[in-house]
């Protein structure tokens, strides 16, 4: 049988059940990778202010006046991809 076979309420369950999946937050591998993400992006912003700008808290300024914290921990996805930029901007030859 094909879905045209299906009652309309059947498809609209199908759509509500896809929006919920869709809005939960990500587990298992996703999340996962989002973390080893955050973790190596951290890494890197930490590793260019040591060893490129000479200052280990040189990231502190922008996050404080962007987003209102030190810890790159406390930051959005976001924010975190920002402030990578920015400090890569910075440390750039």
């Amino acid at each position: 049988m094909g879905r045209e076979n299906e009652p309309p309420h059947a498809a609209a369950s199908k759509i509500v059940s896809i929006i919920q999946m869709a809005a939960e937050p990500a587990t298992g591998a996703v999340s996962a990778v989002a973390s080893r993400w955050r973790n190596d992006r951290r890494k890197t912003i930490d590793a260019l202010c040591i060893n490129h700008l000479g200052d280990r808290w040189a990231y502190v300024e922008f996050t404080l006046a962007q987003f209102g914290t030190v810890s790159l921990a406390d930051l959005a996805d976001l924010e975190l991809e920002r402030t990578y930029l920015h400090i890569k901007a910075r440390a750039a030859p």
